[in-house]
């Protein structure tokens, strides 16, 4: 075996190993996170994951959103399906002695690429009035919207802070289905990496 030969033996598992090595570096470089600061004031559209209703929803519970739509930030775009986080924080049910059903809800962390957020957001409210005639929601701000269809049992239409609110009444109870699109407006800002 010549001296050339044995040269190529050697170099060519090195030259393979240098050439893998290489590409990997340079895919990998494509895949860099970079920050972004998601400013305070910034509206989150999300569809709930699970139903929470004044009868059998608890405080503490848990609930998770998914955004539906991309989060927009100056030349920066942060898909849609970034999860949110949060829990039931005050439910009470409806009735002629218990009054009008209540419903609140805190969104407390936002998750993106694996990893996990503190965020600081409006807490999302939802009332109805406990009148046989007439039912209607107060939703964050204390924001009026639609009324209940055929009395006490219906549904409840029209805008969420910006988004439709389907709200199914049960009797003196609400409930907002999975699946229902909620509005979440940041108070704080964030910054991201994704």
């Amino acid at each position: 075996m010549t001296n050339s030969t044995k040269l190529v033996r050697l170099a060519l598992p090195v030259a393979v190993v240098a050439i893998g090595i290489g590409a990997a570096v340079m895919l990998g470089g494509g895949g860099m996170k970079h920050s972004v600061m998601i400013p305070s004031g910034t509206e989150l559209i999300g569809a709930l994951e699970q139903s929470i209703t004044t009868d059998r929803s608890s405080v503490g519970d848990h609930i998770t959103l998914r955004t539906v739509d991309p989060i927009q930030i100056g030349n920066d775009t942060i898909p849609e399906g970034v999860t949110v986080l949060g829990e039931v924080t005050h439910v009470k049910g409806g009735g002629r002695i218990a009054g009008a059903p209540e419903l609140s809800l805190r969104f407390t962390q936002l998750e993106l690429d694996g990893t996990t957020y503190q965020i600081s957001a409006e807490s999302f409210s939802v009332s109805g009035k406990n009148d046989a005639k007439e039912s209607a929601l107060a939703i964050g701000g204390g924001a009026v919207v639609g009324g209940v269809l055929n009395g006490a049992k219906g549904a409840i239409v029209g805008p969420a802070i910006g988004t439709g609110v389907g709200v199914a009444t049960e009797g003196d109870q609400l409930t907002l289905g999975a699946g229902q699109h909620l509005r979440i407006r940041l108070t704080e800002p964030l910054t991201v990496k994704f």
